[in-house]
């Protein structure tokens, strides 16, 4: 019966049910709580859960990770190397491990153990690369996902390399707008003292200028042709695997299949973080229907309360409800509603804020108050027409 259970959460892994799964590990651990892979497999569970919550219960979920482990190596040193693999993921996840001795943890199993390396291995390896966001050379992730899909070309294993390749591009960008601005100053400060521009190339390898090259289409086309291998691989069955293809798609200026695969992955997913981040992009991607982009921007609301977002998504979330708490004024003016969403936008001290609730107090005979606490000093006009125009 433990066995059957651990088959079975296995299974609901796969296809991205991490709820399901570590309910049939816990069920699987009541007969046997020293089963290998049903411990292995709610440590897996716990690191996945534990990407999405906030720092304290992440913090909990990662010690209980860890817990299941010291279990398996106790009771079965033959799966040493799994559960070492995934303890280095939990370690780098808590940052318990310096990036020194992860770099050589994973540079020490992949010679003593090349014998066992296998499609698996090789992906797991990635996780920990990808975690600390190292791409590059021979034990870079990219490269580690490459010997994976050419291993065993696995949904799991097309869908982290279409994310490593993302984040990759995003760096590499950064580091060029960087090196682009550096390179403006020294131009300037080259002609106030009378040199001349050298004109000489940027570093970097062939194969990075051409990553780092792409503009923002090129790279979500390329992005899409990994994720869209991802969902052949596991059948349209990875609900995580849908969402992101969703969300490239409505990158991409496909609204209508970016619906549907959200909508998808939304409605038949238990998973919290999937069911936000899912609302959120259906709020993104709805231009036309600003009733239906208000469902979803509520439902995305009220699941925040419970994952963890980065600055790049609250800011593009806000910016989301702006335009809502803009469209808002302009068609129905100073009506509860319109106030509803930019007070949201003070409360979270969204930066643009204080030019909206000007726009709103201009209307209103009960003006509000802006991100310093203060009612901001505005004149008086009789039309919307004036806003909107300076809106549009």
């Amino acid at each position: 019966m433990s066995d059957a259970k651990t088959d079975l959460g296995y299974a609901y892994s796969v296809f991205g049910l991490t709820n399901a799964a570590k309910r049939m590990y816990e069920s699987a651990l009541t007969y046997s709580n020293e089963a290998v892979n049903a411990n292995l497999g709610m440590a897996e569970c716990l690191l996945t859960i534990s990407y999405h919550e906030n720092r304290s219960k992440r913090d909990f979920y990662l010690k209980s990770a860890l817990s299941y482990l010291a279990i398996v190596q106790i009771h079965e040193p033959a799966a040493f190397l799994p559960a070492c693999i995934l303890g280095l993921r939990v370690r780098a996840e808590n940052k318990s491990m310096s990036l020194s001795q992860i770099d050589h943890k994973v540079e020490q199993i992949l010679k003593e153990y090349h014998h066992l390396l296998d499609a698996k291995v090789y992906r797991d390896l990635a996780s920990v690369k990808l975690n600390r966001r190292d791409f590059d050379g021979e034990l870079g992730a990219i490269n580690l996902l490459e010997k994976s899909v050419e291993a065993l070309p696995t949904s799991e294993a097309y869908h982290m390399l279409g994310k490593a390749l993302f984040l990759k591009w995003y760096k590499e960008r950064r580091k060029k707008r960087g090196r682009r601005r550096a390179k403006e100053v020294t131009h300037l400060n080259d002609v106030k003292e009378g040199d001349e521009e050298t004109g000489e190339d940027e570093g970097g390898s062939p194969a990075e200028k051409k990553l780092e090259d792409m503009d923002e289409g090129e790279m979500f086309q390329l992005i899409l042709s990994y994720y869209e291998s991802a969902a052949k691989k596991c059948y349209n069955s990875n609900l995580e695997i849908l969402l992101d293809l969703g969300v490239v798609c409505g990158r991409l200026g496909q609204f209508n299949r970016a619906t549907q695969l959200i909508k998808q992955a939304v409605l038949n997913s238990e998973d919290i973080s999937i069911q936000e981040r899912g609302y959120r992009y259906l709020a993104i991607f709805e231009l036309k229907d600003a009733k239906q982009a208000e469902e979803y921007l509520r439902e995305c609301l009220s699941r925040q309360h419970f994952v963890k977002l980065s600055e790049v998504e609250k800011h593009e979330f806000w910016e989301r409800v702006y335009g809502h708490a803009e469209e808002l004024l302009i068609e129905k003016g100073p009506a509860a509603n319109t106030q509803y969403w930019i007070k949201l936008l003070v409360e979270n001290l969204f930066p643009r804020a204080d030019h909206i609730v000007e726009l709103y107090n201009k209307e209103s005979h009960t003006p509000l108050r802006g991100l310093n606490g203060e009612i901001p000093v505005t004149k008086k006009t009789a039309s919307r027409k004036h806003s909107r125009s300076r809106m549009m």
